[in-house]
């Protein structure tokens, strides 16, 4: 039996979490005899269906502010202590677990170098899981990204430590190795495995329609995922669909998102309860279906949220947040130049601008959906086959691996390079 660990920080909305559990479940398709562990900080994990073999440990919240710093979403103590926390959970997981292969999102040291504690310990150990890095198609814009990766060492990390690094994305969008400027150290172990396709698991189109009482007429699904920042677009939304009616949509389903703060939801839906044609739902762990059901989609730019448009290749708007990080706005003005969404700029958001886009959409859906066509979807597969080409790997040791790299045991004792010396936990933002 195999056993498999997720790491996953998450402390901003769904995207982390959805996106590894999506990845989890298809390595677990493909190995029917895995045992996968996500170690995850996200409030909202318990919410989703886990298959049989997958299982959960939680680490207390964490919140992100303005300016990507970090700080406890719930308990009352200091962030050095919350991180020094999370960081004896993980380890304690790591080493008794004893996983074959980790998978971790994003951050090759997690926030605040949480993971650096256990990375050192498995040199201790006479045969290391693999490492594996998982990162989105766009982290931000690369004069934020490289200087954070620069000093945070990052690039060496990779070098020392991890197998393969894992881009959820396609080179025709954003090309990470490129504009983020890989050394070869990294970039010759980085793989692109295009989006993820979430299409599997879409439930008809007529069920969900006839589960939200449409039997006919323009159906506009909004969704701002997590829906901490959601607002504005979740206003604007209803706003449209008060003064504009059928023109814009004759149902329009609105989902607010778990994280949307408790007052503002309580508005939205009170005030979508006085609209004859709106349907206003705080959270579905099926999202896609509901996207699958719609004649077009207004939504935010997360990366889940636009693999799920592509996977059903529904006439989608992109209002992308543009703060604190460009990811989103990168995505949906790539995207759109690629002819696939229409991208909305945030700050020109109206009723007569959002019916004008949705109506875009729509009518250039046949050649987006061409586009889409030609996209690479295969993302959870192409990971899948990274992992078992890494679990068949008669190398244990750290030694001669595909790419190079690996944290080996040395004869004084030492770690990598690229862990001694590092900055103690909580130095780090990103």
């Amino acid at each position: 039996m195999k056993r498999i660990i997720l790491y996953s920080h998450d402390t901003y909305g769904l995207g982390n979490i959805r996106r590894m559990l999506a990845i989890a479940e298809s390595i677990q398709s493909d190995f029917s005899d895995a045992s996968i562990l996500l170690v995850s900080g996200s409030p909202m994990i318990h919410a989703f269906r886990l298959s049989a073999g997958i299982d959960y440990v939680k680490l207390p919240c964490l919140s992100r502010g303005a300016s990507e710093s970090y700080r406890p979403k719930s308990l009352g103590i200091s962030k050095n202590r919350i991180l020094k926390l999370r960081a004896d959970l993980i380890r304690n997981t790591v080493l008794n677990f004893e996983p074959d292969l980790i998978l971790v999102d994003k951050k090759p040291l997690g926030v605040g170098n949480e993971l650096a504690p256990t990375l050192t310990e498995l040199r201790s150990l006479a045969k290391r899981p693999k490492l594996v890095l998982i990162l989105r198609d766009i982290l931000d814009k690369p004069e934020k990204t490289i200087p954070v990766w620069t000093s945070n060492r990052y690039h060496d990390v990779i070098r020392d430590i991890y197998d393969r690094v894992l881009v959820l994305g396609s080179t025709d969008v954003f090309n990470a190795v490129d504009e983020y400027a890989f050394p070869s150290s990294s970039a010759d172990k980085t793989f692109f495995c295009g989006y993820t396709n979430r299409a599997g698991s879409l439930r008809p189109r007529l069920e969900v329609r006839q589960e939200l009482g449409i039997n006919g007429g323009r159906m506009v699904l909004a969704t701002t995922g997590g829906g901490e920042d959601g607002a504005r677009l979740t206003s604007e939304v209803l706003r449209t669909a008060e003064q504009i009616g059928s023109n814009f949509a004759e149902h329009c389903v609105v989902f607010l998102g778990p994280e949307m703060p408790e007052r503002q939801a309580d508005h939205f839906l009170s005030w979508g309860s006085e609209l004859p044609s709106v349907t206003v739902k705080s959270f579905s762990n099926d999202l896609v279906s509901y996207l699958g059901a719609a004649d077009a989609v207004v939504s935010m730019g997360g990366y889940n949220t636009v693999a799920e448009i592509l996977s059903v290749s529904v006439p989608a708007v992109i209002v992308p947040r543009t703060r604190p990080v460009s990811e989103q706005q990168i995505r949906a003005t790539r995207l759109d130049h690629l002819g696939l969404v229409k991208a909305l700029n945030p700050d020109n958001l109206g009723p007569e601008e959002l019916l004008r886009a949705v109506n875009h959409a729509v009518e250039d859906h046949q050649t987006s959906a061409s586009g889409i066509h030609k996209m690479n979807l295969a993302a959870l597969q192409r990971v899948s086959d990274h992992v078992r080409s890494l679990l068949n790997d008669p190398q244990r040791d750290g030694h001669a691996r595909l790419n190079g790299g690996g944290l080996s045991r040395s004869t004084n004792g030492r770690s990598s390079p690229a862990i001694d010396g590092l900055v103690p936990l909580a130095a780090t933002n990103s």
